[in-house]
């Protein structure tokens, strides 16, 4: 087995792994739209830049709220990439939308209570993981037939 081999297997492998983590995501977001909901209040609402090259920034939203008067907080706005990278315009949209103090709707996984999410659905995040490893599967196996059409 030659090192392309293993490579383009690899590859390919990754890909099919991010595909199901990104299937998953968008079985949950859709999952959540009937989800029960109970009120909550937002802990923490800030902008986090990450340092190196270039700059981006991400939206860090945390939100407390009970569920049978167990207490529980929770980090994510919707189903997609956690603490997504993003401008500087989009984390601050967040943060302002949610605000530290604000009164906010907690949508709950009624057989986990601590899976919540402020934005029950499906959105265009939730499609990042599915479609980042699909390209990177198709790009694997395009890789693959290649080396098979074209080896010696």
């Amino acid at each position: 087995m030659s090192i392309f081999t293993v490579f383009v297997s690899i590859f390919t492998l990754i890909g099919l792994g991010f595909t199901g983590v990104g299937v998953r995501c968008v079985l949950q977001a859709q999952a959540s739209s009937a989800w029960p909901h109970v009120a909550g209040e937002v802990t923490r609402s800030e902008i986090k830049a990450s340092s190196g090259e270039g700059s981006s920034y991400a939206p860090h939203i945390l939100y407390s709220y009970q569920v049978s008067g167990q207490p529980f907080e929770g980090s994510d706005i919707c189903f997609g990439i956690k603490n997504v990278s993003a401008t500087y315009a989009f984390a601050r949209s967040l943060t302002e939308r949610y605000r530290t103090g604000a009164p906010v709707m907690v949508y709950y996984n009624p057989s986990e209570p601590a899976m919540s999410v402020l934005e029950p659905g499906i959105s265009k995040r939730s499609f990042i993981q599915m479609a980042f490893g699909l390209v990177f599967a198709t790009f694997g196996g395009f890789m693959a037939l290649f080396a098979w059409l074209f080896a010696p």
